[in-house]
C-alpha cells in the first residue's frame, strides 16, 4: 500500500493553516524587534539590559521556525504529488530562490551597507553580493530561503524513493532525525546552508507527517483533557528548558508546540490573519534589514521606543510593502508572476 499520501485533508481551504502562518510570522516580526537584547545575538548590542526581552525571545526561537518549516512540509504534502521532480524544482526555485537573489541586491544589501552594517566593512557591494549571498557566507535573514529550497528538494527525492515501502514513514523519519543530530558535529557543516539544512530538514518532515495524519490527530485534540494535558505539558517543559536551562528539552517542546499548533488552531477564517497570512512572506523579506536602522542608531534608546519602531513602525511598512508589491508588476519579488 502507498503510505505517502494514503490520508490527505479535504480538498477545501484550511483556514487553520492561515491562521498558524499568520502567528509564526508576527512571531518573527516580534523576534527580530528585540533581538538587540537577546544574549544569544552579538551583532548588534545595546547597554541597557531587559532579561524580559532576552527570555521571550529565547521562548519565541522555540517555535518561530518549527513553525515555518513544518508549514512548509505540511503544504509539500498537498501538492508536490502533482508535480514532476523537474517541474516541482523549477516551481520551488522560482518561489524562494529568485526572491532570495533579488531582495538581497535590492533590499537588504542596500540598507544594511546605508548603515554601515560592520560586517561589510571595506567591501563593495558587487564583492558582498558575491561572497555573502552568491557564496552563503552572511546571508542574513535570507538565510531561510535556500536553506528550504534544499530541504524541500531532498523531502520530494527521498519520498519519491521511499513511498513505495512499507516502512517509508519510519525510513524517512531516521534519515531526517539523523540529519538534525548531525548538525554542527562534523568540520563540513561549517558550511552555513549544510548546516542550516541538517538543522531544519527535520521540522520540514515533521509538517509532511503532520499533513498525513492531520485529521487524525485533529479528531484525537478534540478530546479537552488530553488538550489540556499537552499544553501544560508545553508550559513545564518550556519554562525547564530556559528557566532551568535545560537545553536537551528544546526539541521536544518544539515539537509539541508543533503538533498543538496545527491540532488545535480554529479551522475558521479571521479576516485580521487571513490577511497577514496572505502578505506574511514579503513581511519576512522586507521586515528585518529595517531594524538594523533602529540598532544602528538608537541602540540604547528606550526598550520600549525601540520595540514601538521595531515592532509597530516597521512591522506596519513592511506590511505595506508586502501588499504594495504583491498587487503590482513587481510581484516576481515574491517568486509570483
Amino acid at each position: 500500500m502507498d503510505l505517502v499520501f494514503d490520508k490527505q485533508p479535504a480538498s477545501q481551504r484550511l483556514y487553520s493553516l492561515d491562521n498558524i502562518r499568520a502567528i509564526a510570522i508576527v512571531l518573527v516580526v516580534l523576534g527580530h524587534s528585540i533581538i538587540i537584547y537577546s544574549s544569544d545575538w552579538g551583532i548588534y548590542t545595546s547597554s541597557i539590559s531587559v532579561p524580559e526581552f532576552d527570555y521571550l525571545k529565547k521562548i519565541i526561537n522555540l517555535v518561530q521556525m518549527p513553525l515555518f518549516f513544518s508549514l512548509s512540509g505540511f503544504l509539500f504534502g498537498a501538492t508536490a504529488y502533482k508535480y514532476t521532480f523537474g517541474a516541482f524544482v523549477l516551481r520551488r526555485a522560482k518561489r524562494l530562490l529568485a526572491p532570495y537573489l533579488l531582495v538581497a541586491a535590492l533590499w537588504m544589501l542596500p540598507i544594511k551597507c546605508a548603515v554601515g552594517y560592520r560586517g561589510y566593512s571595506f567591501l563593495n557591494l558587487p564583492s558582498i553580493y558575491f561572497n555573502d549571498i552568491l557564496l552563503g557566507k552572511d546571508m542574513g535573514h535570507l538565510w531561510f530561503l535556500p536553506c528550504l529550497f534544499v530541504c524541500l528538494i531532498l523531502l520530494f527525492c527521498l519520498n519519491l524513493f521511499f513511498k513505495h515501502n512499507r516502512c517509508s514513514q519510519l525510513l524517512l523519519a531516521g534519515f531526517f532525525s539523523l540529519s538534525s543530530l548531525l548538525s554542527g558535529k562534523t568540520e563540513f557543516l561549517n558550511v552555513q546552508l549544510i548546516s542550516n539544512v541538517c538543522t531544519y530538514c527535520i521540522w520540514v518532515y515533521l509538517g509532511f507527517l503532520i499533513f498525513l495524519h492531520y485529521e487524525s490527530l485533529r479528531r484525537l485534540f478534540a478530546k479537552r483533557r488530553l488538550m489540556t494535558f499537552m499544553f501544560g505539558a508545553l508550559v513545564i517543559i518550556m519554562a525547564a528548558t530556559q528557566i532551568l536551562a535545560i537545553h536537551l528539552l528544546a526539541v521536544p517542546c518544539s515539537i509539541l508546540a508543533c503538533i498543538l499548533a496545527y491540532a488545535i488552531m480554529p479551522n475558521k477564517e479571521n479576516s485580521i490573519l487571513s490577511n497577514i497570512s496572505k502578505y506574511s512572506f514579503g513581511i519576512y523579506l522586507f521586515h528585518s534589514p529595517l531594524v538594523y536602522i533602529t540598532y544602528t542608531y538608537l541602540p540604547d534608546a528606550s526598550p520600549l521606543t525601540v520595540l514601538a519602531i521595531n515592532f509597530v513602525l516597521f512591522g506596519l511598512l513592511s506590511y505595506i510593502i508586502s501588499y504594495s508589491v504583491y498587487n503590482s508588476k513587481a510581484r516576481f519579488l515574491l517568486g509570483l508572476s
